[in-house]
């Protein structure tokens, strides 16, 4: 037995796998995830492999192949999802973006993710964060446990150095994949790794056990401030994000500690001091007739109102051309996802739609019946509260050539606008659309 393995068996992973109704990999193929997926499956039999091609390389769906592969000899079951990743901006962080947003998407209340981040790992983390301006939360870097949607994410391997997971696939004799990109110097990590490391190692060889006893030793003192963070997000939450009129309240130190958590909570990249008093001075602090917004690293927080809304950041560019759809499914358009639900007595009479039902997005100009009433759609979107960057990217529903419903979205908690009355009948199967905005 290699000496992981009864490091593995010895530690507390058991009662994590054991208290979770079902335990996902995380699983690129490559030598650290393979080593993760080989050591759960020894101990639990129940295991998914759960594998994101993003597409990058053109090697990707030959990866996707033989992680099936891998996933059948240690007998576990294989999931695979491909993403689009945005090219513009980082690439790296967009990719990451994409992986989490599936992560979220799949994992379910009481279920495990297990991702393969080693000590390694976690030492470039904290050093990526300091030259990044961090505070301390950011030199303590990965936490080992943190939840992540209705699920909970691990990193079991958090403290065992990378030598030690090549010597064991070697020991088992798994052939693992090799991204190039994890090569590539262009890219921060990859600098990290290849350039800056291996000098700092020849000045101080002993400086990785070094980095590891530190975010040992402040670890209590990240909870502490975590959970300061934990309660001012409770104070301060609205069902957009943040209500900017009660983190003006809190100091400097706390209101930054807030920002970090929040942000960090949401998966989105951490920002770097000179983002953070941005944040404060320009959006924060902006007119209150203004709409203020900051970007960095593909993600974005506005202001709209007395909310503080955090996203991804989309140039959304909407399709000139009507898009078809199908009552019965739903449909990944540029600007979201688009699901269609059945609900009788409410929505658009379904069945018995005799037009042709499609999509198209606002142009300038569109005007429907609400109460009996025609209305211009600016300002029917203006009553229900929509902010002006997502109007333009709302999926409008059209029956032939006439405006008949605007989708709900979840975050407002409102119910699709119903244009036509009359096709929408009690004791009938109704048809309601919900959008969620990418």
């Amino acid at each position: 037995m290699h000496s992981l393995e009864e490091r593995w068996k010895g530690d507390d992973i058991q009662s994590y796998l054991n208290s979770s109704r079902r335990t996902v990999v995380a699983f690129s193929g490559g030598v650290d995830s393979l080593c993760l997926l080989s050591l759960a499956a020894s101990l639990n039999d129940s295991i998914l492999a759960l594998h994101v091609n993003h597409g990058l390389d053109p090697d990707a769906d030959k990866w996707e192949q033989l992680c099936r592969q891998h996933s059948e000899k240690l007998g576990v079951m294989f999931e695979c999802f491909k993403v689009k990743v945005d090219t513009k901006g980082s690439i790296e962080e967009n990719a990451r973006k994409a992986r989490y947003s599936i992560f979220e998407k799949v994992l379910q209340e009481n279920e495990l993710l297990l991702l393969a981040h080693h000590a390694d790992d976690q030492i470039e983390t904290v050093l990526f964060n300091l030259f990044r301006g961090t505070s301390i939360p950011g030199l303590v870097a990965m936490p080992r446990v943190r939840k992540l949607g209705k699920a909970r994410l691990f990193r079991p391997l958090l403290d065992v150095p990378r030598k030690c997971i090549l010597e064991y696939c070697k020991f088992k004799g798994l052939k693992w994949i090799d991204d190039p990109s994890n090569q590539n110097k262009a890219f921060d990590r990859g600098y990290l790794r290849h350039s800056l490391i291996p000098i700092i190692e020849e000045r101080w060889p002993n400086f990785r056990e070094t980095i590891l006893k530190g975010i040992g030793r402040d670890e209590g003192l990240r909870q502490s401030i975590e959970s300061i963070a934990q309660n001012d997000l409770i104070a301060c939450q609205s069902s957009w994000g943040l209500k900017s009129s009660e983190v003006v309240k809190l100091t400097n130190s706390r209101r930054d500690s807030l920002f970090r958590y929040w942000i960090a909570k949401e998966g989105f990249p951490q920002p770097t001091s000179g983002i953070l008093r941005a944040l404060y001075t320009d959006v924060l602090m902006a007119k209150l007739d203004s709409e203020p917004f900051i970007s960095w690293n593909g993600c974005e927080i506005r202001r709209f109102k007395d909310n503080l809304v955090l996203k991804t950041r989309n140039n959304f560019i909407a399709p000139k051309e009507r898009v078809d759809l199908n009552p019965s499914s739903s449909l990944q358009i540029a600007g979201g996802f688009l699901r269609t639900v059945q609900d009788k007595g409410n929505g658009l009479r379904f069945p018995g739609l005799d037009r042709d039902l499609c999509i198209k997005f606002r142009k300038g100009g569109e005007s429907m019946r609400v109460d009996g009433k025609t209305k211009i759609l600016k300002k029917v979107l203006q009553e229900l509260g929509v902010p002006p960057w997502l109007r333009d990217r709302l999926p409008l529903i059209y029956l032939g050539d006439t405006l008949v419903a605007i989708p709900g979205i979840p975050a407002w908690t409102t119910p699709p606008v119903v244009v036509s009355e009359q096709l929408a009948q009690p004791c009938e199967d109704g048809l309601l659309f919900w959008f969620d905005s990418a």
